[in-house]
């Protein structure tokens, strides 16, 4: 499948939930540190619209 690039905040206990559906739909993860990436305001992810 796709590899995937997965920012989490280290030790959030939400990111057990999607990190296991995307292992078991076969995808392999890139984990990582949301608050360690660096951050342009053109890189930035956008939430919901």
């Amino acid at each position: 499948m796709a590899e995937v690039i997965f920012y989490e905040k280290a030790g959030c206990a939400g990111n057990a939930r999607p990190k296991a559906l995307l292992l078991a739909s076969g995808h392999q993860l890139v984990v990582r540190d949301l608050r360690e990436q660096f951050w342009k305001p053109a890189d930035a992810p956008r939430g919901r619209p």
